[in-house]
């Protein structure tokens, strides 16, 4: 569970592959408890990716920060917001800090 209004940070994996892949191939779909959604073209830097290889997997971390109780959904994708391909799709359920919440998480 994720508290409201506290930044978290989403990291996906890319699995092994010799297909060249730069930073700048993702994008971000930000989809709210409320099911407005938000499409964010190029939304990585450099510094928050790590290139698969034949070897090796990758990795990508986006920061944000959910400002809305409820089930988030942050998917990586490639293409444009009308075509597209979904490499990982993450479910997050935000609430309010109570108090448990608040010792859980160390805020208070």
């Amino acid at each position: 569970m994720f508290v409201v209004d506290t930044e978290l940070t989403v990291n996906f994996l890319l699995s092994n592959t010799n297909a060249s892949f730069a930073y700048t191939d993702f994008d971000i779909r930000i989809s709210k408890p409320n099911g407005d959604s938000l499409f964010v073209n190029s939304a990585l830097t450099e510094e928050q990716f790590i290139a698969p290889t034949v070897d090796t997997t990758g990795a990508v971390s986006y920061p944000f920060t959910p400002d809305t109780e409820g089930v988030w959904v942050v998917v990586l994708s490639t293409g444009d917001s009308n075509a597209f391909q979904i490499y990982h799709e993450y479910f997050l359920r935000v609430s309010s800090p109570d108090i448990h919440i608040l010792q859980q998480v160390d805020l208070g």
